[in-house]
Formats: C-alpha cells, structure tokens, sequence
C-alpha cells in the first residue's frame, strides 16, 4: 500500500573500515592465517535494516482478503508462524483433575520437535506475569498487591446491590431506581444491570493496582462455562486505573449448550443484519459435533495497555500507523 520501498542495506566494506581503525588507533586488527601463515585485515559485510520499516512491511504483507460464502470480503491477518520465537506453548490452567499431568506428557512429546515453553500456572497468575513481561517501566499499580474481586462483592462493596437477590428481575429493578437511575420499560435484565455496574462499580474500582473481577452473572450471555452451586459464570475481567485490560473464561464444552449458544447469536445478528438488508454467513453445522477439551481462553488489549503504561486516555496516538488509511488507498 506504500510502494516500493528500501528495507535493508548490505554494504561489503572491504578492509577500508579495519585498516582506518588501525591507522588511527595505532593499533593492528588483523588475523592471523595458520595455514598460510600470514596476517591480513580482514574484509568486513555491513548490514543495515530498519526496524521500523521490516514491521510494516511484514505487517502489510500479512493482511490478506479473504472472500465469504455470501460474496463479501473480509481481511483477515495472517502473521508467518517463522516470526514466533516459541512455535508451542502448553499451560494447563488449573492443578487438578489430571491436567498438569496430561500437560507434561503433551511437552515430553513435542520438546525435541519445536521450541516449546511449559507453564503451570491458574489465568489470574499467568495474565499477571504475562503484564508485568510487557511492561516498559515499573509503575506504582504493578509494584502493589493485585486485588481479586467477585461480582456479587463488587456490586455490594459499591452500589450496595445484594447480587443473590438481585436474580429477581424485579429486586434489581427496584435497586437501579433507589440509585435514581432510569429504567425502561421491558428492559432485559442484562441492561439494567450494566446501568448500575457502569455508573456506580466500574467507577469505584481501585486505580493503585490490577483489579480482576471474577463471577459474572449468568444472564450475561456468553461461553463461559456456570457454576454448579452459584448463578455465575467462570468468567473474569482484568482492570488498571480504571480500564479493562484484559478477560478470561472457563470455556464451556458441554455441546448442547455451546449449540444453544450460537444458534441464539445467530438468530440475533440475521434479524439485525436482515433490517439492514445486510445477511450473514451460517455457522458451520459440523462444529457442534466437535469435541472440545477442557482449556480456559484470554485476551489482553495491547493498545489499551500502552495507553495507560504512557499515563494516555485515548488509543489512537499510540497507534504506530493508521493502517486503515493504508488499505484504503
């Protein structure tokens, strides 16, 4: 998208550079050839490469167009697995039921094929190593203690909203309007409850340390896997100085309610896209019939990191080019 541009030089220097050092220094840089039985200066290959420039261009040579069943395209980044300095990494996130186990008889197999890492550690404590590697400095948030909250104490500490009996529709209303808050009528329950999480908890959260926030109610729709005894889900949220850095779920594996799931999000997203005479490609039918593993996935928003690891409020002038822009040319 930006033309033909240089990248890298390679300049062969001859001896020019060592026999000047040496004329200078008053010093001798040679070698000396055993077999031969000589000495010279030696010739010198210099290479030159720009950082910034190589990541653009395997950046852009990344992107590629992918098109649809349903005719439209999309672009999709593909990165070159060679980049990777480790090709596999296996973390079995919980210590029991086997897994550890299972994990070192997976690393024992693969260790002489590929650069592999191993790490046995739960997602809170992995995320927090993982922060504090990328880390450009050491800021006051990272040196203290991180604080590990559940929803139901959150909303307590906070908005002083009993999440148990809040499982009542009618109870959590009651509480958004004792918080002189606006409530719709025939709101869902999700909504009305993101209107008191958003405007007193979120808030309130402490700025001094990474904050996870664990448990989120099950109304709130998503493939993280209930608790038998609770009306959560394993699911958690990672905030510093007030912004969401990072989540994790307990993915759910049970086939018949990873089938209900989707075909409730496919339902939603064919009515929104039908109204605006848009459509949507059908999920693969052969997928429910997958097998999934017991595993855990997280996400961590590296823009919104740098952001506050640079004090900013906004993403944008940390970006390092607007590639939208670029691919629009």
């Amino acid at each position: 998208p930006f033309g033909f541009k240089e990248v890298e030089g390679i300049h062969s220097r001859t001896n020019f550079d060592l026999s000047q050092h040496a004329k200078y220094s008053g010093k001798k840089i040679e070698y000396f050839d055993p077999e031969s039985n000589e000495s010279y200066t030696p010739y010198v290959i210099e290479t030159s490469i720009g950082v910034d420039r190589m990541f653009l261009s395997v950046m852009c040579h990344s992107f590629e167009e992918e098109k649809l069943e349903n005719g439209e395209t999309r672009t999709v980044l593909h990165l070159p697995a060679a980049l990777a300095p480790t090709k596999l990494a296996i973390m079995p996130l919980v210590k029991k039921d086997g897994l550890p186990e299972k994990a070192r008889e997976i690393m024992d197999s693969l260790k002489f094929h590929f650069k592999c890492a191993y790490d046995e550690k739960d997602s809170i404590a992995l995320t927090e190593e993982m922060i504090k590697a990328t880390a450009i400095s050491e800021p006051q948030w990272l040196k203290n203690k991180s604080l590990i909250i559940t929803m139901e104490e959150a909303m307590w500490e906070y908005a002083k909203v009993d999440l148990i009996k809040a499982q009542e529709y009618s109870h959590l209303r009651e509480e958004a309007e004792r918080l002189s808050l606006y409530v719709p009528d025939e709101e869902a329950w999700e909504d009305t409850f993101n209107r008191i999480f958003l405007t007193y908890v979120e808030p309130s959260l402490p700025t001094d340390r990474e904050v996870y926030l664990t448990d989120y109610p099950k109304q709130i729709e998503c493939l993280a896997e209930d608790y038998d005894d609770r009306p959560y889900k394993k699911r958690w949220e990672m905030y510093i100085k007030g912004v969401e850095i990072a989540n994790c779920y307990k993915e759910e594996t049970d086939k018949e309610k990873t089938r209900d799931y989707f075909e409730k999000e496919q339902k939603k997203l064919e009515e929104e896209r039908n109204g605006k005479g848009e459509t949507i490609s059908k999920a693969d039918p052969n997928f429910y019939t997958l097998s999934l593993p017991k595993c855990s996935g997280g996400a961590i928003g590296l823009d919104r990191l740098l952001m506050v690891e640079y004090g900013g409020e906004e993403i944008a002038p940390l970006l390092s080019f607007p590639m939208n822009a670029l691919f629009e040319r």
